[in-house]
């Protein structure tokens, strides 16, 4: 199950890469300010998922919330999400310049709405 994330991990190795899958109302796990955070949401059929967020960041010198994509995803695909959106970060992010090396960066350069319309191209999920 996790072989195909991990291997992405070892091809992007990204400088720092934040990902949440929250499990309560409560937020304990501060998904707005993860690169990647997976909110629990049913569809609009009742079936059981995750909204995303993306480009969440906290530091000294900066704090963004990150992005509702307004996207649901099944819980069956949130590892190969996950996959997609680092390989969507490998190709697409600021990897040479260390400032610059968290989604925030690449979603202020992309805007979400382009981004969500890229991430079909690196995976066949379906997002509604």
């Amino acid at each position: 199950m996790w072989g195909p994330l991990i291997e992405c991990l070892k091809l992007c190795r990204p400088r720092k890469w934040n990902v949440c899958v929250v499990g309560s109302h409560d937020l304990f796990e501060h998904p707005h300010i993860n690169d990647l955070a997976y909110m629990p949401a049913n569809n609009k059929d009742g079936r059981f998922g995750f909204n995303l967020l993306v480009g969440g960041f906290f530091s000294a010198k900066r704090c963004a919330e990150a992005i509702p994509l307004d996207a649901w995803v099944s819980a069956d695909d949130v590892i190969p999400l996950c996959k997609a959106v680092l390989e969507a970060y490998r190709d697409l992010g600021f990897r040479g310049n260390r400032q610059k090396t968290r989604m925030m960066w690449l979603i202020d350069e992309l805007v979400s709405r382009l981004f969500y319309k890229l991430l079909p191209l690196f995976s066949n999920i379906c997002l509604t």
